[in-house]
């Protein structure tokens, strides 16, 4: 397999799948799991229309000129790319991470792909597994402008809002910046419909449709009211988990710059709250269920949870 125009993807999760079937839509995808044959049942069920999967990131580097790593955490992007990707890799090959990391990761691998030759951007992303899945990500990039020009096409069938940033790691503190604006105000959201209940609102719809329309709302809100008014938090493709982690890493991103966040501070606190209380797995919009202890007597009929359960 010639690696000319083939695309590689390895991190099939609820946002890197939907990406890949937007790339395979429109280029030559070749990608990676960790088990094979799901890797292969991915090409032949149709998912991946078009799709080879390969048994190694090694074979995967051979086989593309542009590979995207969408990956849970700054130790997997380590691993994958300066361990399995990059010994492999060679010029042209581009390497693009679009996961949600620490600056000083992008950083590195930045560092580790120039000093073998090699073409490398930090490339996060926004908007959740709806706007994966139409194609409508927003990506900020960082990196060199010819590395950025290589690929933009391919970003751009993944996202309708593709940026360069400016240089390695201007992507990622972007992210960051957006991440500590979606923590803030998704507890905004859950302490707003709180109140909202506490204080009698029973209307919920006309409360969500006022609100859209009014200076307070966020696109947190606008995705949080739906998912409190029913109760629905578990099964969610938005984990508490990922949040708590990006959290994380935007606390320690102001501790290494030397400035305080006691807005994030709090909202980073709530979150890692409810992730303690076994809700990690749960929907992002979970905290709202834990602001007011008393709510247990009346959220837990509702969601199934008996008093033991609870915690408290």
């Amino acid at each position: 397999m010639s690696g000319t125009d083939n695309i590689g993807f390895v991190g099939l999760g609820n946002m890197g799948l939907p990406m890949a079937k937007r790339i395979a839509k429109k280029h030559q995808l070749v990608i990676y799991t960790r088990n094979l044959d799901q890797g292969q049942l991915l090409c032949s069920s149709g998912q991946l229309p078009g799709a080879k999967a390969v048994s190694t990131v090694q074979e995967l580097v051979h086989a593309c000129d542009v590979v995207l790593f969408c990956l849970p955490n700054d130790a997997m992007s380590l691993q994958v790319i300066l361990e399995e990707a990059l010994p492999y890799a060679q010029h042209p090959c581009t390497l693009v991470d679009m996961s949600t990391v620490k600056q000083s990761t992008s950083l590195r691998c930045a560092q580790a792909c120039q000093a073998r030759g090699i073409d490398f951007l930090d490339a996060p992303i926004s908007g959740g597994p709806r706007k994966a899945r139409d194609g409508m990500l927003t990506i900020m990039c960082g990196g060199k402008q010819e590395a950025y020009d290589k690929v933009e096409s391919i970003l751009e069938a993944m996202g309708s809002h593709v940026r360069l940033m400016g240089n390695h790691g201007a992507g990622t503190a972007a992210k960051l910046v957006n991440q500590l604006l979606v923590g803030v105000h998704s507890m905004a959201a859950c302490e707003a419909m709180l109140l909202a209940e506490k204080l009698g609102v029973q209307d919920q719809q006309t409360l969500q449709d006022i609100l859209t329309w009014s200076f307070g709302c966020s696109k947190v809100l606008e995705r949080h009211m739906p998912v409190i008014s029913s109760g629905m938090f578990e099964d969610s493709e938005m984990p508490l988990r990922n949040m708590v982690k990006d959290l994380d890493i935007v606390q320690a991103a102001a501790r290494d710059v030397g400035i305080s966040l006691p807005v994030t501070a709090a909202a980073q606190r709530l979150h890692a709250d409810a992730a303690t209380e076994g809700y990690s797995d749960w929907d992002m919009a979970v905290p709202y269920v834990l602001l007011d202890r008393s709510e247990k007597d009346m959220l837990g009929p509702r969601l199934g949870i008996s008093d033991e359960q609870w915690g408290f």
